[in-house]
């Protein structure tokens, strides 16, 4: 249940209308000095905000490519302080914790994202019958392929009724009248997972910084 959990916010469709919430997804980051921290992200795709075990804020600074605690600016938004993530204790520090975009720069991105074109007067997929979706399998350029074999993944997706998967929840809470079959691609060739390899590194979709020249300025 714990892998179908930390899947779900990726596989539940965003709609217009409604924010896509979610707490504590771990995170993995990497210092430039080598150092690993363990965070969470929460939040929705208007603001969305990573912080460590304790709910203190992290961000990154773009200049050097370090991840620092976060204070609020004047304009409501998230800024770096001089504190590096991971050093010392952020409390005695005077950091708050759940420190976050304000609900005015939320309203904004809100804004932002939205526009008269992408507005349903409807919900954009059915809640009963059957439907099928596609799963795609893709990795980074300098990603290894996916270690696990396909059968594993079909244990999340769609494993036989009772049994925490995707298909499962989606037939539990909508009292057995919506029935999800997920496809995966591309097809298999052995024991072990096939997927798509990207032409472009992890490092190409993340944000600009001192230590990471090849990602993307601004809202790119």
């Amino acid at each position: 249940m714990n892998q179908l959990k930390h899947l779900l916010p990726i596989f539940l469709s965003i709609s217009t209308g409604f924010a896509t919430w979610f707490d504590d997804i771990p995170r993995e980051i990497h210092q430039p000095n080598g150092d690993v921290i363990h965070c969470f992200i929460t939040g929705d795709q208007y603001g969305k905000r990573l912080h460590d075990i304790n709910d203190f804020t992290i961000i990154l600074n773009p200049h050097d490519g370090y991840y620092y605690y976060a204070n609020l600016d004047s304009n409501g938004e998230l800024v770096p302080s001089s504190s590096l993530a991971g050093h010392g204790n952020p409390r005695m520090m005077g950091f708050q914790p759940g420190v976050a975009i304000s609900e005015k720069v939320y309203q904004e991105n809100k804004l932002f994202y939205h526009n008269s074109e992408s507005i349903r007067d409807s919900r954009d997929a059915p809640t009963s019958g059957e439907i099928s979706q596609l799963n795609v399998f893709i990795r980074f350029s300098d990603d290894p392929e996916f270690s696990s074999p396909r059968s594993y993944y079909d244990e999340v997706f769609q494993d036989d009724e009772g049994v925490s998967s995707l298909r499962d929840y989606y037939w539990e809470i909508s009292y057995n009248t919506l029935w999800v079959e997920t496809y995966h691609y591309p097809e298999n060739t052995d024991v072990f997972n096939s997927s798509y390899q990207d032409q472009h590194p992890r490092n190409y979709y993340e944000p600009y910084s001192g230590a990471n020249p090849a990602g993307y300025n601004g809202n790119n």
